[in-house]
């Protein structure tokens, strides 16, 4: 009984998994995130089913905070009372739509700023779900007929006032996995502001005895927001060899921080600090 049980959730686990990738790959969401202000209060979002079957989306607000070691926790009704939610002023439509493959579909985004709304930044997440395909055959005698709803969201943010932010490099880790000599750089960025930044975290390597800077690695959709205070971010260095010299970091601002060196700092690197795992 209990290696049936174990085989089942084996089952289980791969069909979660395949279906994850398949919903993920068949849906294509532009752009990854929505910035409204005082001047821009519209927006859009274009969905398109790259799949091969006709797929239903259903639209909806979540209240979600970002975590410092990366990803979201979803928000109680009790803790999203005491955060700057912006579901509350926007509209969107269409609701819920039908796409055949390759039909795309533009979600118009509204907000409606309330009166005396305090400066600051106002963040809900837009839940995109796919809902489960009709059966339109006979339902099955034995077995488990598995019929998931998967999601993806992405953040929608209205920004009442001046960005206001400022971002600083804390510290650098060089990390060197002997096992397939590859190289990864965790970089601990802090925080303060009422708003977000926006862009990509890029390292720079010089090596000992050279004036030659060469880019290494690069996170690129990198959200910092502002019930952070710190946070941390792996960016993977591909060809990895190991190597004195100089890692600079620069977070380079994208979108409507596009042109902006948001911050950077410089490290001396020698083989000691180079940590093996």
């Amino acid at each position: 009984m209990r290696t049936s049980v174990i085989n089942l959730t084996k089952v289980i686990a791969v069909l979660l998994f395949l279906q994850s990738f398949f919903v993920q790959a068949s849906l294509l969401i532009s752009p990854m995130r929505v910035v409204l202000d005082e001047r821009t209060r519209s927006g859009k979002v274009v969905l398109m089913n790259t799949g091969d079957v006709t797929r239903t989306y259903r639209m909806e607000w979540v209240q979600k905070s970002a975590l410092p070691q990366g990803g979201y926790k979803n928000l109680t009704d009790e803790e999203a009372k005491n955060f700057p939610i912006a579901s509350n002023m926007y509209r969107i439509s269409p609701k819920q739509v039908t796409l055949a493959p390759n039909e795309r579909q533009v979600i118009k985004v509204a907000a409606r700023r309330p009166k005396n709304l305090q400066d600051g930044e106002y963040r809900s997440h837009l839940l995109f779900t796919a809902l489960p395909e009709r059966n339109t055959g006979p339902e099955p005698t034995s077995g488990i007929v598995l019929k998931l709803s998967l999601s993806y969201s992405i953040p929608v943010m209205f920004r009442q006032g001046a960005l206001n932010s400022e971002v600083a490099v804390d510290d650098v880790q060089l990390l060197h996995n002997t096992s397939n000599n590859q190289g990864e750089v965790v970089v601990k960025l802090s925080r303060t502001g009422a708003t977000s930044t926006y862009g990509s975290i890029v390292a720079y390597w010089t090596p000992r005895g050279s004036d030659q800077e060469r880019q290494v690695a690069i996170l690129n959709s990198v959200n910092f927001y502002p019930e952070l205070d710190h946070q941390y971010y792996h960016l993977h260095w591909l060809k990895y060899r190991p190597e004195a010299g100089t890692l600079r970091v620069a977070y380079e601002g994208r979108q409507e921080m596009r042109n902006t060196l948001i911050t950077e700092k410089t490290f001396d690197m020698p083989l000691s600090k180079i940590i093996k795992k």
